[in-house]
């Protein structure tokens, strides 16, 4: 799947970008974890099994970025896009991606997925 970030149209989460140095760095590693995520077909499927290949449409957005740890560790908060019922472009899957902003900026623990 050809995956393509989009950019929120939520002016706070702009500020919060900001605020998170290196940005450039943290949504190349993000970008990698979905890609690799909506790729794998152990975690997504073609068929109706949710999250759906058939249904998402390979565009994602930032939806919210959360320090914590002592400020040590961020949880970047990603909503895939999917086509709903009507056809339109929705928030289909969420998935928070855990990156250690100590130590390199590495994916410290498994990506988490949710329906939302």
């Amino acid at each position: 799947m050809n995956v393509k970030r989009i950019n929120p149209i939520d002016s706070f989460l702009n500020k919060v970008y900001i605020e998170v140095l290196p940005f450039e760095k943290i949504i190349s590693l993000v970008h990698i974890e979905v890609e690799q995520y909506l790729n794998n077909p152990s975690l997504t499927f073609n068929d109706e099994t949710f999250p759906s290949t058939k249904v998402l449409s390979g565009e994602y957005y930032i939806g919210g970025i959360e320090k914590i740890d002592g400020n040590n560790k961020l949880r970047v908060c990603v909503r895939c896009l999917g086509y709903n019922v009507l056809g339109k472009l929705d928030d289909y899957l969420g998935l928070d991606i855990w990156l250690d902003i100590a130590n390199g900026y590495n994916v410290y623990r498994n990506t988490d997925a949710s329906v939302i």
